[in-house]
This record gives structure tokens, sequence and C-alpha cells, in this order.
């Protein structure tokens, strides 16, 4: 049975058009200090 002491929180705010190569970006792993991701898994 799941804890219940430390409940999961999540909030998210809408998008708007112009934020969507932001998302992609961070979707595809592009740009910044990528040395920390395994490429290997999807």
């Amino acid at each position: 049975m799941a804890s219940k002491k430390h409940p999961v929180v999540l909030r998210f705010e809408g998008m708007d058009p112009r934020d969507i190569g932001g998302y992609e970006a961070h979707r595809y792993r592009k740009g910044g200090d990528l040395g920390h991701i395994d490429r290997n898994k999807p």
C-alpha cells in the first residue's frame, strides 16, 4: 500500500502556441548540457 505521508501534487499551466518550440526542444533533448541524458532510453 502506498504511503499517504507525502502526497504528490502536480501543477500545470496552459501553453501558448509560441511556447511549442521550447517544449519540443525539451522533448527531443536539444540544447543545453546534455551530459546527464541516456540517449539509449526512449
